[in-house]
């Protein structure tokens, strides 16, 4: 309550906790302060939410984004390299799918891939999309993931 009386509000925060079992968990902690007319009946809610999966994608996408960078025909999308076909039994997509797909592995934003590839953002969404599905995934880091074991990339 001190902290919240002094900074107006408490900041959020993550930590690592360990459950009963031993395993450690990310938690994402959120504080809401509930004011009252008398200081002596103030509260604050914490909530806690189990963030593990968010925090190990984060840091797989920085492996990757690390790996990528690393090799110099990854550091940046060449018309060359967006245009290589790729081979999968099963998975067909099409040369601007690939485009796409190449985009999101070197960790562009459909924003960013519209801008890059000269189409609507609405286009990208649906080229992000239809990726998904031809891959049977369900976002994006898991596309690039999916991508990265399957030699698709």
């Amino acid at each position: 309550m001190r902290a919240a009386r002094s900074l107006g509000r408490i900041p959020s925060c993550y930590c690592v906790v360990k459950k009963k079992d031993g395993k450690s968990i990310w938690l994402h902690i959120t504080h809401l302060v509930i004011p009252s007319r008398n200081k002596d009946l103030e509260a604050v809610v914490h909530i806690f939410q189990d963030v593990s999966e968010y925090i190990e994608a984060k840091e797989l996408v920085q492996r990757l984004q690390a790996y990528l960078s690393r090799d110099p025909s990854f550091t940046t999308v060449t018309t060359e390299a967006r245009n290589i076909p790729v081979e999968q039994p099963g998975v067909s997509l099409t040369n601007r799918e690939q485009q796409v797909l190449r985009s999101l592995a070197h960790g562009m934003t459909a924003k960013t891939i519209a801008k890059e590839l000269v189409i609507s953002l609405a286009t990208a969404r649906n080229h992000i999309q239809n990726i998904l599905n031809k891959l049977g995934v369900h976002s994006a880091l898991e596309a690039v993931t999916y991508a990265s074991k399957h030699g698709l990339l």
